[in-house]
């Protein structure tokens, strides 16, 4: 499951969360932007099953998020995009980073490389 919108970092994000879900759950979360005080940041839900299948996350942006997971030999990468209605410049930036971001992966065409921040 995605959230966006969560105005929280990793740290903030990980205290905030309730411990009976961090039995259940894994959480990864992107930054927030410094400079606003809503309307940015994103996190990925993974239940801890699926948790033992990943193998990586990068978080682009504060409205971008890349999760890895290895299934069987195929890796599987997650994309959390939240496109701010207020600001449209940041849809066209988030966009263009994600386009650049897979067409990167694309050439490269090498899974063994993964961002584990």
């Amino acid at each position: 499951m995605a959230l966006n919108e969560t105005n929280l970092d990793q740290k903030n994000g990980f205290f905030k969360t309730p411990n009976s879900l961090k039995e259940q759950f894994y959480i990864y979360w992107s930054s927030k932007q410094n400079d606003k005080h809503k309307g940015s940041g994103v996190a990925l839900i993974c239940s801890r099953k699926w948790n033992k299948h990943y193998q990586g996350h990068k978080f682009h942006s504060p409205y971008l998020l890349s999760a890895y997971f290895l299934f069987r030999n195929v890796l599987f990468c997650i994309w959390i995009v939240y496109a701010s209605p207020q600001i449209k410049t940041i849809l066209h930036d988030t966009l263009e980073l994600l386009k650049r971001e897979m067409s990167d992966k694309t050439i490269k065409k090498n899974q063994t490389i993964l961002y584990t921040y």
